[in-house]
């Protein structure tokens, strides 16, 4: 799965994991249903929210996810563009 590949739900909680004034990574978490704002745009995550960024993560695995129960946790676990190098 490539980044053209996943919603703008999916984007925004990806994006999540990095700043942009640093590149150190950060963890996002949030709930599924729950709304969240990002860049001044309302998203609503859904199952299917989850299911993507799982599947990104799988081929992507620059970030981690977890879940318990409804709330689903991201994190970078490197700094930005490092899978680049």
């Amino acid at each position: 799965m490539e980044w053209k590949d996943l919603s703008i739900e999916a984007k925004s909680v990806v994006e999540r994991c990095w700043s942009i004034h640093h590149n150190r990574p950060l963890t996002f978490d949030f709930v599924i249903g729950t709304e969240f704002k990002a860049g001044g745009v309302s998203i609503i995550p859904t199952e299917d929210t989850y299911n993507e960024v799982l599947k990104y993560q799988k081929e992507n695995p620059q970030f981690d996810v977890h879940r318990i129960d409804e709330r689903v946790v991201v994190k970078g676990n490197c700094e930005y563009g490092s899978w680049l190098k």
